[in-house]
């Protein structure tokens, strides 16, 4: 179980209070396209620690409690719904954190301007901003924010555990194909072994948060952890390891993540996982590209935590040339392997198949399969037409949504060499959705793939 409240489960989240509040605000300056303003197509969250939580705290230097009080943290997520996103530092570029003082009050909803969230998981209360001062560039670094970070990096370098890591992803079995699971909006996938199609690997975590939790499917039995799987954190958005908290069994597995930005959520979450011995931090110590086993990964390569995450590539064995990219949310030109040229079997569209910033797109093979993780009727509008038109004119083929049938959840497999197949899990009595038990071809017949009972397990 989580200790921090904000990531209670949905059902002992206990509603949101209904009264003022002040809080220190950050938000990540995005890449830009020519012409458009930062979020202007999107909804605007920002990430919130209470101010007076936050100008008590103080790191020990005499031992990790540090941890144990940021997982205290009064945590909360402040969307603005019609109160203008205020304007970003001078001299702020891409990738940095910018911080802000809002203060707020109830309102009705059609009084208000904002949203307040004191869970992932929560619907959400209407507020009105009383008022917002900004803080300078590097405010955060200077203070208790940045004293956290530092410990972070300092105690979960995972250059001191990188060959016990290479070991553990040299023996994932990857025979099965690649799993696309259904979350809403979000992502995970996962690498699955040729015997009893059971997750080997998991790529993120992740599922629909915030207004889009009721994407998230209801059927969703739990996930399967049976062969002991890693998760590779891609990068540190909520939808990408969300899931976590719905089944907190994952924090006792080994999560190999990019760097903690200097955001409270990410570094509450990071707290949890270790304070659990989980949390394992892909650091300067690592070469840019790693092999191990059938399992690539690459630092990408960008200044937004999209852009500067893991990108993971699945191939069938080590020597194999069948071959699936996993992106996260980065863009294409951000990924080496991309930039080089290499050309690909499977694809998961980047960023939900939201918008990109740059023309650059990953080679396909002849007959390749592209798949979409994306919530039906998202906030964010995801996947954007032009977005999957790109694709199509890069030689990818229509792709295979998860949540594509109305019976959810509704997964996708892609073995290696086939079409796209949609997938429901049920195996362990029914207590997993993940394991594949069924799939069904483009044709709709249904094969049943494996289905174990409790004396097999």
């Amino acid at each position: 179980m989580f200790k921090n409240k904000f990531f209670a489960s949905a059902a002992q989240e206990d509603g949101e209070p209904r009264r003022k509040g002040r809080v220190y605000a950050a938000i990540e300056i995005p890449e830009l396209d020519e012409g458009l303003q930062p979020y202007e197509a999107e909804p605007v969250y920002l990430e919130c620690v209470d101010t007076s939580w936050l100008n008590s705290f103080k790191v020990s230097e005499n031992g990790p409690s540090w941890s144990k009080l940021f997982q205290m943290a009064p945590l909360s997520v402040l969307e603005l719904t019609s109160y203008k996103l205020p304007i970003f530092p001078e001299s702020s570029k891409p990738g940095d954190i910018a911080w802000f003082e809002f203060g707020y009050e109830p309102a009705s909803s059609s009084e208000s301007d904002a949203r307040i969230y004191t869970n992932l998981l929560s619907e959400g209360t209407t507020v009105k901003i009383s008022f917002h001062e900004a803080r300078p560039l590097g405010w955060a670094e200077r203070g208790g924010i940045g004293d956290v970070a530092q410990a972070l990096a300092k105690y979960n370098s995972s250059s001191n555990s990188q060959y016990s890591l290479e070991k553990r992803l040299a023996r994932v079995s990857t025979a099965g194909g690649v799993a696309f699971y259904d979350v809403g909006q979000g992502a995970c996938q996962a690498a699955i072994d040729n015997d009893l199609h059971i997750p080997q690997l998991y790529v993120d975590f992740g599922g629909g948060v915030l207004t889009n939790k009721k994407t998230f499917p209801d059927g969703f039995a739990g996930f399967c952890f049976t062969c002991d799987p890693m998760v590779i954190l891609s990068h540190w958005d909520w939808d990408h390891w969300s899931s976590a908290q719905r089944w907190p069994e994952a924090l006792n597995t080994p999560w190999l993540t990019p760097p903690v930005p200097l955001k409270p959520i990410q570094l509450a979450f990071a707290a949890e996982l270790h304070e659990r011995g989980s949390l394992h931090i892909w650091d300067g110590a690592w070469p840019g590209t790693i092999t191990a086993g059938a399992v690539t990964i690459e630092r990408c390569t960008g200044r937004t935590a999209n852009d500067s995450g893991l990108a993971v590539t699945l191939r069938r064995r080590r020597s194999s040339p069948k071959n699936c990219l996993l992106p996260g949310d980065a863009d294409y030109a951000c990924i080496p392997s991309v930039v080089a040229g290499e050309s690909f079997n499977a694809l998961c569209m980047t960023h939900h198949g939201g918008r990109l910033h740059s023309p650059t797109y990953p080679k396909a093979k002849r007959g390749a399969a592209s798949v979409l993780s994306a919530g039906p009727r998202n906030s964010y509008r995801h996947p954007l037409f032009d977005t999957v038109v790109a694709h199509l004119e890069h030689g990818w083929s229509l792709p295979t949504g998860t949540a594509l049938s109305g019976q959810r959840p509704c997964h996708v497999l892609v073995p290696w060499g086939g079409r796209p197949h949609i997938l429901q899990g049920g195996c362990h009595a029914g207590r997993c959705a993940t394991a594949v038990s069924a799939i069904a071809p483009a044709n709709g017949k249904i094969t049943k793939f494996a289905r174990r009972s409790e004396s097999a397990m």
